[in-house]
């Protein structure tokens, strides 16, 4: 499994195999199978519109000029966390949560295409 700044997400996955023991060799096995393309894009792509930063959100833009812009109101994982805990309120309005759900799922699949947009340019 792929994932950007793996040391998170194997942290997170670690959190949750121990929140859900039923859950936790399969999460576990998740966790130890992160591959992460952020070392070898620090050591082998730059480009001066990054400004430093090594974000996803940062590197995508440089090698797809669309980069997160065609997203409405979930851009980035902030977003996403405020997002998602607006649409599993029980105050929010259906119609709110149906399109906060549209949004964090076009977030999910922006957040994927980029994951294949970088790893293409790293192995060319």
């Amino acid at each position: 499994m792929i994932a950007w700044h793996a040391g998170f997400e194997h942290s997170r996955l670690l959190e949750l195999a121990a929140l859900f023991p039923d859950l936790a060799p399969a999460l576990t096995s998740l966790a130890e199978r992160l591959v992460d393309p952020l070392p070898v894009a620090r050591r082998h792509y730059y480009h001066r519109d990054m400004m430093g930063s090594w974000s996803l959100k940062s590197v995508l833009p440089t090698l797809d000029p669309e980069g997160y812009s065609s997203l409405v109101e979930v851009r980035s994982g902030t977003d996403a966390q405020a997002g998602y805990l607006e649409a599993i309120d029980p105050a929010t309005q259906p119609e709110r949560q149906e399109f906060l759900q549209g949004a964090l799922l076009d977030y999910c699949r922006r957040d994927t295409e980029a994951m294949m947009i970088v790893l293409d340019a790293l192995t060319r």
